[in-house]
């Protein structure tokens, strides 16, 4: 036996003068049916609705993936379910939802083993009503999980690539899963690829920006501990930056008291500079330049420098004085005109 839902509609007609009540019984089961899926649907859909907005505000991962599987669970009235990403080529589940709680797990998946790796080898869609005789599911892990039911679906990016999946286990009421529930998951799992993705670019932002800011302090501490003296200006001679050797160098006082101080003074005369910056546009770069430099108080000492032009109007440079050396060479170059 089974119970049907029925609509009765009775009035009374009058019959020979004798008054009758006339009943007419109507099985309404199978509207009755399809109002509860259309009810059901529209529900499914304002959920859905409202889980794109919650998961776009998300860029932690690991928080999307749980609340994936959560909305996940309640759009389709079941009792658990778990997600995660494809990375390394495999599936490895870390988090598990039940009724609620989240436990830690460890399921890992390749291709071709299990429900995931057959996502993984079809990316399409998986629904079983039947997980016991399901020749794709692993018994130990649905022993482990206890369930009897089964979606798992893709999640893809716009180009079709696999990002990962989630799987929903057992509805509540012992419903069979359905094409609908399969239907509503994959817009779910449209709205999860881009908050997956976004969260995704923010990480390689960081990222980024970390490796900058790294880079940016080695070049700083190699730049500040330079025992050569280190610089950099425009061609007009304006000082960017300099280092405590270039300061200590050119006799100055502060690395303040250099950068308010324009580059021609450090040569002997104007048109030395000029001679210089055309060399240097010239060539992009100039190496073991010897030349005099001009100190804060006027006497003049022996550098070699090496210096290029790192952008159109920037030049960067790196000075040693070897004033020590010179005035060696000098000196035994006078005593060998003496003998």
């Amino acid at each position: 036996f089974r119970s049907v839902e029925t609509e009765f509609i009775i009035k009374q007609v009058i019959l020979n003068n004798v008054p009758y009540i006339h009943t007419v019984a109507r099985d309404i089961t199978e509207r009755k049916l399809n109002e509860k899926l259309i009810r059901q649907k529209n529900n499914q859909l304002l959920l859905l609705s409202k889980a794109a907005t919650k998961l776009n505000k998300i860029l932690n991962i690991e928080v999307i993936l749980q609340k994936l599987t959560k909305i996940a669970v309640e759009l389709t009235g079941s009792t658990s379910g778990t997600a995660a990403l494809y990375e390394d080529k495999k599936i490895v589940f870390k988090k598990y939802y039940d009724n609620g709680k989240i436990t830690d797990i460890d399921f890992k998946f390749k291709k071709g083993y299990g429900v995931p790796g057959w996502i993984i080898k079809t990316k399409k869609p998986y629904m079983t009503n039947d997980a016991k005789n399901d020749k794709h599911v692993i018994k130990e892990i649905r022993e482990k999980l206890n369930f009897h039911q089964l979606i798992d679906t893709p999640i893809l990016n716009k180009q079709g690539d696999l990002l990962g999946c989630f799987e929903i286990y057992n509805t509540i009421d012992n419903r069979p899963y359905n094409e609908n529930d399969i239907e509503i998951l994959h817009g779910l799992a449209a709205n999860t690829s881009v908050a997956i993705e976004n969260a995704q670019m923010l990480l390689e932002r960081e990222k980024v920006k970390e490796e900058l800011t790294e880079s940016e302090s080695k070049y700083r501490r190699l730049f500040e501990n330079n025992l050569s003296g280190v610089y950099v200006s425009t061609i007009s001679g304006k000082i960017l930056d300099c280092n405590e050797a270039f300061v200590s160098i050119l006799g100055y006082s502060s690395k303040e008291e250099v950068l308010k101080t324009n580059a021609t003074n450090f040569h002997q005369n104007k048109k030395e500079r000029e001679i210089f910056i055309q060399k240097l546009k010239r060539k992009k770069g100039l190496s073991n330049l010897e030349s005099k430099a001009k100190k804060k108080d006027g006497s003049f000492i022996y550098i070699i420098e090496n210096v290029q032009l790192v952008k159109e109007n920037i030049l960067q440079g790196t000075v040693v004085d070897i004033t020590q050396r010179k005035q060696n060479e000098i000196g035994r170059a006078s005593c060998r005109e003496r003998v």
